[in-house]
Order: C-alpha cells, then sequence, then structure tokens
C-alpha cells in the first residue's frame, strides 16, 4: 500500500506506467527520481477543508471502505491516504482510466479500483465527480 502511495501521489501523472510497474518490485523510481515517504504522506495528508468537515469525510469513507471490505487492501488509514491521491492525480489532469489502471495494478479488482475512485472523488474531490464517472 506504501508503494502505491509513493506512486500515486507524487508521481502519478509524470511516469503512471514506470512507477506501477517498478512499485511491484522497488517502489516508485523514475526518472525524475522517487519522493521520500515523508513528502508522499504530506502531499496525500492536505486538504483544503475545515477540520469538522474532514473528520465527518473521514467518517464517512471509513464507513464505506469498511462496509464494502475494502479494507482487505490495507487499514483505512493508508485507503484514505489511497483516496487523497486519486483526488491529487485529478488536480493534476490524470485520466480516470490512468487512475483506475494504478488501482488495479496495485491489487484491486476492477468492481474495487471503481468503487474506491468513486467514493474518493464523492467525499473528497467532488469537483472531479463528473470527470471520474466518464460525464
Amino acid at each position: 500500500m506504501r508503494r502505491v502511495l509513493l506512486c500515486l501521489a507524487p508521481c502519478l501523472a509524470p511516469c503512471l506506467a514506470p512507477c506501477l510497474a517498478a512499485a511491484a518490485l522497488a517502489g516508485c523510481a523514475s526518472g525524475e527520481g522517487a519522493a521520500p515517504a515523508a513528502t508522499a504522506t504530506a502531499t496525500a495528508a492536505t486538504t483544503s477543508a475545515p477540520a469538522s468537515d474532514r473528520e465527518a469525510a473521514d467518517g464517512v469513507f471509513a464507513d464505506f471502505v469498511t462496509d464494502q471490505d475494502l479494507t482487505s487492501h490495507g487499514s483505512v488509514e493508508d485507503l484514505l491516504a489511497l483516496a487523497l491521491a486519486v483526488c491529487d492525480a485529478y488536480d493534476r489532469g490524470v485520466a480516470v482510466a490512468d487512475v483506475v489502471a494504478a488501482l488495479e495494478d496495485s491489487g484491486f479488482a476492477a468492481y474495487e479500483a471503481g468503487r474506491l475512485d468513486g467514493a474518493a472523488t464523492a467525499t473528497y474531490c467532488p469537483e472531479h465527480e463528473g470527470v471520474a464517472s466518464g460525464t
């Protein structure tokens, strides 16, 4: 999970395919260099929502990933960080197909990747829901 976050958070747009392929073996490596873990965590953990709104969103997201049994892929905290990395990828213009493919490449079944993508955008970056749904 941490390797996926390292790939998604700092370098999804510039190195999606090489980064994901390398993640399975040695982590995120690209011509631009891998981001340190602290940078990836800080990138994934930032948000502009007020604390009370963020806590409510975190609760909704935690309930969803638990109810959908997505926690078999990592802790709620790991999945939350991954959701924020998905939003970061959309902020940088990464296509939905590439985001979903990255989730699938990291071990999510296609329907799970779609659910996580949908939950991430609905909860943390609703401005990208049209992009994520293909409309």
